[in-house]
């Protein structure tokens, strides 16, 4: 028994030094060279442009050397073609094509010949037809980039087993169906993107298990259903881009869980209910597009403290109450949308604080009173917006020195007393004033 099992033993180890030497050795490397490089080939010969003079022109072997640097270069196989990358031995690790001019399918592509193969960015093409299911056999890839192509049909369930993916871009192509559950298994995923495409049915509740995603970009799709509230367990969340679909629902309670999402679009869906604390308490936020909803709450109690805050649109929402003068904090603001809404009260002066503000919408609300002199302070605003509310008074002499201003729209705001002042506007050769005088 102990003979048999040294022997085993002795044989196993023989096996692995064999096996070793032959991967290691010239021509198994020669022999796996040589089936990446018939792969690409064949890829390429069912290109409907193939035979167009400036399509991927390094991609050629030839058979017998010659003195050119051009059959040089050919025969010094794909390591030296355009958009192929090698790794040490010799096997093809990335193929970067973006913006190549390529008219094709992905049919003829051998992903089974690419046992290295890490990065593929075949983005800004003419791929057409559906992404074969064995692309699963790419088991290295960790960055694939297929945006901005034609391709159709459903994503494939088989995506879920290509376990070292940190990136997925399938943006801006003609992808139909749900998500597939299996994405939930990409442990490793970054980013995903799936953009401008015509996916249907509902967010996946697996996509809760990506707990390394840093962005989410599902806007401009069908999809429909509420927003599930795994998403909050997305601790690593920046951006959160879901704009366009057909959500319904309440927001996820612990969106900004984790203390870092800086972008977060849901506009243009038909969520309802109030804004969740969590949001409210995101001082990392930097662009926040919610208008074209159902949304609700006290306006004032709802939203607090944002330093880094650049652009907000609550547009179009029933928002209730008065605006609070914590948005004169928010010092870094360009754009500040509330138009829409049933919001009551004064416009707070400390919005005269927000002298990176380019554009003020509070129209078709219920504002009252005088419009700040404080606004006179906004020195790069191009538009105002406070049409449609019952604003009494003069404009304030102050917003004649607005310099930047294009667009003033105050139809019909104002109920403008006699004798009222009217202020000069030093840009008044370029701005578009809209009144009722």
């Amino acid at each position: 028994m102990r003979t048999s099992a040294a022997y085993d033993k002795v044989c196993s180890v023989a096996c692995l030094i064999l096996y070793v030497h032959l991967i290691s050795s010239p021509k198994f490397a020669s022999a796996s060279a040589s089936a990446e490089t018939n792969a690409l080939l064949k890829w390429k010969a069912s290109f409907q442009n193939q035979t167009q003079p400036d399509i991927l022109t390094s991609w050629t072997y030839l058979p017998i050397a010659t003195n050119s640097s051009r059959d040089q270069t050919a025969n010094a196989g794909p390591c030296f073609w355009t958009g192929i990358s090698c790794n040490a031995a010799g096997s093809i690790s990335r193929i970067n094509l973006t913006n190549s001019g390529i008219q094709g399918t992905l049919h003829e592509f051998s992903f089974s010949s690419f046992p290295n193969l890490e990065y593929i960015d075949l983005s800004i093409n003419k791929l057409l037809g559906v992404i074969p299911p064995h692309i699963s056999s790419l088991s290295k890839l960790m960055y694939l980039d297929l945006s901005n192509n034609q391709l159709s049909g459903r994503i494939p369930q088989e995506i879920g087993f290509l376990i070292n993916l940190h990136t997925l871009k399938l943006n801006k192509n003609q992808l139909n169906g749900s998500i597939p559950q299996e994405i939930g298994q990409l442990k490793s995923l970054l980013v995903l993107s799936l953009i401008e495409n015509r996916l249907t049915g509902p967010l996946p509740l697996s996509i809760g298990n990506l707990s390394k995603l840093e962005v989410l970009y599902i806007r401009d799709n069908q999809v429909s259903g509420s927003i599930p509230h795994v998403l909050g367990n997305l601790k690593n969340l920046v951006v959160l881009r879901i704009a366009r679909n057909n959500l319904t629902g309440h927001l996820p309670p612990n969106l900004c869980q984790g203390g870092r999402l800086t972008n977060f679009t849901a506009n243009s869906n038909r969520l309802i209910g109030p804004i969740p604390k969590s949001l409210k308490n995101c001082r990392t936020l930097y662009r926040v597009r919610l208008d074209r909803n159902q949304l609700t709450g006290n306006i004032s109690e709802d939203f607090g403290e944002y330093p880094n805050l650049d652009y907000i649109n609550l547009s179009d929402n029933k928002f209730y109450g008065e605006l609070s003068p914590k948005w004169g904090r928010s010092l870094k603001l360009t754009n500040l949308e509330i138009a829409g809404n049933n919001i009551t009260g004064t416009i707070p002066p400390e919005i005269g604080n927000l002298t990176h503000l380019q554009l003020l919408n509070l129209s078709s609300n219920h504002l009252v009173g005088n419009i700040p002199v404080e606004l006179g302070r906004l020195t790069s605003l191009g538009k105002l917006i406070l049409k449609d509310n019952q604003l009494s008074g003069g404009l304030p002499q102050e917003l004649g020195s607005l310099t930047e201003l294009e667009y003033l729209d105050l139809l019909p705001v104002l109920v403008v007393k006699v004798g009222s002042f009217i202020p000069t506007f030093t840009n008044s050769g370029a701005l578009n004033i809209m009144t009722d005088w």
